[in-house]
């Protein structure tokens, strides 16, 4: 991403649900209502293994590629010159057509200078903190017990390589 000036969010639609689950292990997805037995067709979401699978579908679909980042069902493509972003959304694009994966409008932002991402806001200038997980943070209820002061230590780890010595300050 160094050294990139425009930049695309993509953020895939119902994410496993446009995965099809293969004929045969359709028998595995099975469950009973009060009227009959169903299969699913597409990928169900909470069914063990999917998360994993699904990454390795992206990843198969999009490492190939060094001006896309992926993480489960968004996309963020960065590119040096409104040109080459132009190229490299094309590219994406065909990608995405070709495995019928379809994006949702309404959380995409296309040709931007600054995108967030997955708690991060990451412009020419760099990756920075997305202010408002920042709020968040602050906002955090005092802990008030040990089970609150790790949970509050895991939100905040996220964050650990913008906070100098933050194992330090953390340290029991």
């Amino acid at each position: 991403m160094h050294g990139s000036r425009v930049f695309t969010k993509i953020d895939l639609a119902s994410g496993y649900h446009q995965m099809l689950v293969v004929p045969g292990a359709r028998k595995y997805t099975a469950f009973r209502t009060h009227r009959d037995v169903y299969e699913w067709v597409v990928a169900p979401m909470g069914m063990a293994g999917m998360p994993g699978i699904w990454s390795r579908l992206m990843r198969r679909l999009f490492d190939k590629f060094d001006f896309v980042a992926v993480y489960m069902d968004d996309i963020c493509v960065f590119s040096r010159s409104m040109d080459d972003h132009v190229q490299h959304l094309s590219v994406i694009c065909d990608v995405l057509l070709a495995e019928k994966l379809y994006a949702r409008p309404s959380k995409c932002a296309f040709g931007v200078d600054s995108v967030d991402f997955l708690g991060h806001t990451i412009s020419k200038d760099g990756l920075h903190v997305d202010q408002s997980k920042v709020r968040a943070i602050e906002m955090w209820s005092e802990p008030k017990s040990c089970k609150d002061v790790m949970s509050f230590v895991g939100l905040a780890s996220y964050y650990r390589k913008f906070i100098p010595a933050f194992a330090d300050l953390v340290r029991p």
